[in-house]
């Protein structure tokens, strides 16, 4: 499973996904396809990150981009539930 998240609590500063397969996880820089942090994925995880790298990382930009130039983060609206 490939994850890509939106930060909340502050800037993601290098674009990157998180990959899980059976007990074991890593994080995978999308430019460069190299593991940060954790296992080394089996070739097939690999693979699907070259074979989607563009997308992938247009995915990451989406979800992390600062649209208005402002430095604190996109969040969800929600509504306020009554009590």
């Amino acid at each position: 499973m490939v994850c890509i998240y939106c930060e909340l609590g502050g800037r993601h500063h290098l674009p990157h996904c998180h990959l899980r397969w059976g007990d074991e996880e890593a994080v995978v820089s999308l430019t460069t396809i190299q593991v940060l942090v954790g296992d080394e994925p089996p070739p097939r995880g690999r693979a699907i990150l070259i074979e989607n790298a563009e997308l992938l990382l247009e995915k990451w930009k989406e979800l992390n981009s600062r649209s208005d130039g402002s430095e604190k983060p996109r969040r969800a609206h929600r509504k306020q539930e009554k009590k």
